[in-house]
C-alpha cells in the first residue's frame, strides 16, 4: 500500500511539474495582442491621433514616456522625431491596464514594427528615451514593458 501510495504522490507531483512548465511556456511566447493604425497627425512628442481600420480616429498618449511641452527645452526635437517616425505611416497599438488617461486619449505602447522583440528599439516610447527626446515616466497601473529596457 505504501508503495502504491508514494507512487502515486510522485506521479502527482510530475503531473504538477508538466502543467506548470507548460503554463510558463504558453505565458513566455504567447504573441502580445496589438492593433495596426494609421497615424494622421502628430500632436507633440508623446501624442499621436491613429486612424483605426473602421476609419475613426482616437488621440493616443504614449505609455512610459514624458516628452517635453511646448516652450519647454527639447519640444521641437521630439515633436520633429516622432513626427518623422510616425506621420503617415502604419503603426501597432498595445495597451496596457488602463485604456485612456484623464484627458481620455488612448494610453498605448506604439509599436513601429509588429514584432515582439526589445522595447527600447520597436517603440516610439522606448526610442525617445533612448534618443534623450523624452523621460521615463511609467504610472502604475500602466508599467507592462518597465523592465523591457
Amino acid at each position: 500500500m505504501d508503495k502504491i501510495s508514494d507512487n502515486i504522490k510522485v506521479k502527482t507531483a510530475l503531473a504538477i511539474i508538466v502543467l506548470a512548465i507548460i503554463g510558463v511556456k504558453y505565458y513566455v511566447t504567447e504573441p502580445l495582442e496589438r492593433i495596426e493604425v494609421q497615424v494622421v497627425k502628430v500632436i507633440d512628442g508623446d501624442t499621436i491621433v491613429a486612424e483605426f481600420e473602421d476609419g475613426s480616429q482616437e488621440k493616443v498618449r504614449f505609455i512610459g514616456v514624458n516628452a517635453p511641452e511646448e516652450g519647454e527645452d527639447g519640444y521641437e526635437e521630439a515633436l520633429d522625431y516622432t513626427t518623422e517616425l510616425l506621420y503617415g505611416k502604419t503603426v501597432w497599438l498595445e495597451s496596457d491596464k488602463e485604456d485612456k488617461d484623464q484627458y481620455g486619449r488612448l494610453l498605448r505602447y506604439v509599436w513601429i514594427e509588429d514584432l515582439n522583440k526589445n522595447y527600447k528599439d520597436k517603440t516610439i516610447n522606448g526610442l525617445l528615451v533612448r534618443e534623450n527626446l523624452a523621460e521615463e515616466s511609467w504610472i502604475k497601473p500602466n508599467v507592462k514593458h518597465i523592465n523591457n529596457k
